[in-house]
């Protein structure tokens, strides 16, 4: 996501660094990739902004040299996005399960076997700038798996894989109707 037109930022806004960066008071330069707020931005886009990291110390920017940090966390997950390979994440499934037709016993000839599951995503991915997938596919054998994460999703969210679940079902039924249940009534008067 990289604009070719840089509009003045407001001061408040979150940044990450695109390389190493020089404090104004001196010392230890900052490490790139490390997130600050503009505290003072310039008149115009030829000078530089005032920033301040998490540890109080203060730089001054120009505007190549940093990348705001919504910007810079979408580009980082549309990359992640397209990169995951499901083998790779396959030792991270901790649950899966069989949904659909083949699992209420409504199958067909031409029925796939769908899966779903979760995965625990390992800490690297799970506090990093970027998270981790929202949900991992393999086409080939119609498998999702959805991260398992603490607290990040209401309930309604959480519930929503439970009510898919009861809708395929029952669709599937509706698609496979149960033959009737036979009448019994000549049994009473026996």
């Amino acid at each position: 996501m990289s604009h070719s037109l840089h509009l003045i930022l407001s001061p408040g806004t979150r940044i990450v660094t695109r390389n190493d960066v020089n404090r104004i008071s001196g010392g230890q330069p900052i490490a790139i990739g490390a997130v600050a707020v503009i505290t003072d931005s310039p008149t115009d886009a030829q000078h530089a902004y005032k920033v301040r990291f998490n540890d109080g110390a203060e730089a001054m920017l120009r505007r190549n040299e940093f990348s705001v940090l919504k910007e810079f966390k979408g580009e980082g997950i549309e990359t992640t996005a397209r990169g995951i390979d499901f083998e790779d994440w396959q030792p991270l499934i901790i649950y899966r399960c069989v949904v659909g037709s083949q699992a209420f016993g409504l199958s067909g000839d031409d029925s796939d076997v769908d899966r779903r599951g979760m995965y625990l995503p390992p800490p690297e991915h799970q506090f990093s700038l970027y998270g981790v997938p929202e949900q991992i596919e393999n086409n080939d054998s119609q498998e999702a798996c959805s991260p398992l994460k603490r607290g990040e999703r209401p309930l309604p969210d959480a519930n929503a894989w439970g009510v898919r679940v009861h809708k395929e079902f029952d669709e599937a039924f509706a698609s496979k109707r149960a033959p009737e249940r036979p009448h019994y009534g000549w049994s009473i008067n026996f």
